[in-house]
């Protein structure tokens, strides 16, 4: 049960560090785009 519960929050976290990852990449290609045109 410990495990599940390991594999569980790594999972969690694996996906907010993505997430965090992906809406910044974003956000600095909006403002890349918006301060070079």
């Amino acid at each position: 049960m410990r495990r599940i519960i390991a594999i569980g929050k790594a999972l969690v976290t694996a996906g907010w560090l993505i997430t965090i990852i992906l809406v910044g990449y974003g956000v600095s290609r909006q403002l890349k785009r918006t301060l070079f045109e």
